[in-house]
């Protein structure tokens, strides 16, 4: 039973978790925005917040690739042929903490 608890506390502090999700569309419009130079306008913070606030943890701590492999599933929620802007994306903001 003792061992059972631990286990799921551990599933449940290794998994990633986000907030309730925020549109996904938004937040490929504003991260693209960023990297194409227009920065990070004021409507776009709840956007890119939720974005980097998705981060996965290991007993090692901080855990890139797992936490670009979580990024790029809450942007592909977005849909429409966006892969290409979704890739640019995870490329250079993936796996920044």
């Amino acid at each position: 039973m003792k061992i059972r608890a631990i286990a799921l506390a551990l599933v449940m502090i290794l998994t990633p978790t986000t907030k309730a999700a925020a549109n996904p569309c938004s937040a490929v419009l504003c991260m693209f925005g960023m990297i194409a130079g227009g920065g990070n306008a004021g409507q776009c913070a709840s956007s890119t917040s939720e974005f980097f606030s998705i981060q996965v943890w290991n007993w090692w701590g901080f855990d890139p690739v797992s936490t670009a492999i979580a990024r790029r599933a809450f942007l592909n929620g977005c849909g429409g042929g966006v892969g290409g802007q979704i890739d640019n994306i995870i490329a250079v903001f993936g796996e920044v903490p």
